[in-house]
């Protein structure tokens, strides 16, 4: 039981970074489905790229274009990128909305968060295999809580910034109205991808994390004390007797 906190604290860090890792690897923080017949199409935008998947054919026209495609923000940003044909010449459009600094920070932000959440799974590790108080816990809450504040800030900037700034693409506005008009099934429309929710989940991770470090800290410094003042209680007998013969000493000379 006493390592039970401990390691519950690491088994969440180590869910907390898978979280991260995953949302960070798979390009779904807003995502598009459709499916009809043999052919299953998958599109997403995440904080590096833009992926299209097409399932059962090589692309598809209707309800819209769509062929497999994987294109980073750092190649679509350059100076000699060239369009691929479904952009239908709104690369212009998709690069004001994608190369802007906005998106350079939430990058810089989620890297910042795999490196936190990684020193502090190794810190929570060491607290593991160390039964008492040491710097190892100061450094493992900190991270945690820091890593948590950076999860935040990532997933704010992409729900109030960054995802709206992309359903304001031209292409991607026409497929949410033609989607929301038309009602077709298998058609899912733009909106939250399955990364966004594995990032809030890294979040709520992240923080029962912190409780169970600061609880596992908490433990740590009451057996300190329980251990201090135990160590004091023995001390005083021998100062408890000394009186006493200080006082048959002076008798005698009286």
């Amino acid at each position: 039981m006493k390592r039970s906190k401990p390691a519950v604290a690491v088994v969440l860090s180590a869910l907390s970074l898978g979280g991260i890792f995953a949302s960070a690897l798979y390009p779904a923080w807003c995502s598009q489905t459709y499916a009809a017949h043999d052919v299953r199409v998958f599109q997403g935008f995440s904080l590096f790229g833009f992926y299209s998947r097409v399932s059962g054919a090589r692309q598809i026209t209707t309800p819209f274009l769509a062929s497999n495609t994987y294109i980073s923000y750092s190649d679509l940003c350059s100076a000699d990128f060239e369009a691929p044909n479904w952009m239908f010449g709104s690369q212009h459009d998709y690069q004001s909305k994608l190369c802007g600094i906005t998106w350079t920070l939430t990058q810089v932000l989620l890297i910042m968060t795999l490196a936190l959440n990684i020193i502090a799974l190794t810190f929570n590790l060491r607290t593991l295999h160390t039964p008492e108080l040491t710097i190892a816990e100061n450094v493992a809450g900190l991270t945690t809580i820091a890593n948590g504040f950076l999860q935040v800030c990532v997933v704010m900037l992409w729900g109030l910034q960054l995802q709206p700034s992309l359903l304001d693409i031209g292409i991607v506005a026409q497929n949410v109205a033609v989607c929301t008009v038309a009602g077709m099934d298998g058609w899912t429309c733009w909106g939250f991808g399955p990364s966004f929710f594995v990032a809030g989940a890294s979040i709520l991770f992240t923080l029962v994390t912190f409780s169970f470090v600061s609880s596992g800290r908490r433990r740590k410094m009451r057996q300190r004390r329980k251990a201090a003042l135990a160590a004091l209680l023995e001390q005083p007998t021998s100062h408890h007797r000394q009186p006493t013969r200080t006082l048959s000493i002076v008798s005698e000379h009286l």
